[in-house]
């Protein structure tokens, strides 16, 4: 049986008491690295694809977006040849026929005004709903990393304020305010643009090539089937591994 505080010496009690502070606070300070860390690790990874992701939605996003504004650009030198054929039929044809053609001419050089199919406007939404959601990802995760880079920040020598600090930004405040909470939505929030512009790839395909789309949308299905299952799964089997914030 150990001998009570109240009984040792002063000092023995104060030394036992300051290398407790100290290993206290050496083993807060190295979970808040190591949990900081791997979080760093995660956010890398997820800005390198987010980025990716980005570029590749937005080559495709060029292409459809002019679709969503029909109406052509009037063509200078073709309405001076418009008007000139005009003028030179007006010329040749009879006096009575004057008024019959002159409509004509004017129809063909006036822009037509259609708005873009459904199709069109369906993919495209689906297509600028993704790259909001990518670029939400992207911007929460330079905001939480900025957020780690706080949390890791160094903290007084003295082991008992240190360990204080290590409670006060952990428990009270990464706990309190749902830190890995956030964190657990930036992937969510990628896989939620990848399924949109999938989606949105599959009706593109259908609208230009049969063939095509035969080919690529087994794909889709297949991936999307994975994403579901692995999602799923560990609901109906606690053990399963597939453990994702997804």
């Amino acid at each position: 049986m150990g001998v009570p505080n109240s009984e040792l010496p002063d000092h023995f009690a104060r030394e036992a008491s300051e290398t407790a502070w100290a290993d206290c606070a050496r083993t807060a300070r190295s979970h808040d690295e190591e949990l900081a860390k791997a979080w760093k690790e995660e956010i890398d990874a997820l800005l390198v694809f987010a980025g990716l992701f980005s570029g590749v939605l937005t080559a495709f996003i060029v292409v459809v977006y002019p679709l969503l504004n029909p109406t052509p650009t009037p063509d200078v030198n073709t309405a001076i040849l418009l008007r000139i054929s005009a003028q030179l039929d007006t010329i040749s044809a009879p006096r009575g026929s004057v008024e019959s053609i002159q409509p004509a001419s004017m129809q063909s050089t006036s822009p037509s005004s259609g708005q873009p199919s459904s199709v069109w406007t369906l993919i495209s939404c689906l297509w600028f709903t993704s790259l909001i959601l990518s670029l939400s990802a992207s911007s929460i995760s330079l905001i939480v990393r900025q957020w780690l880079n706080h949390f890791t920040s160094p903290t007084p020598s003295d082991p008992i304020c240190s360990t204080y600090i290590h409670c006060l930004r952990w428990y009270m405040g990464f706990l309190a305010w749902h830190v890995p909470g956030t964190l657990n939505i930036l992937p969510l929030l990628l896989q939620l643009a990848l399924i949109f512009f999938l989606v949105g790839l599959v009706i593109l395909t259908w609208t230009l090539s049969a063939i095509v789309a035969a080919v690529t949308t087994p794909l889709v299905i297949i991936l999307l089937s994975f994403l579901a299952f692995t999602t799923l799964a560990p609901i109906w089997k606690t053990k399963c591994p597939y453990k994702s914030p997804q």
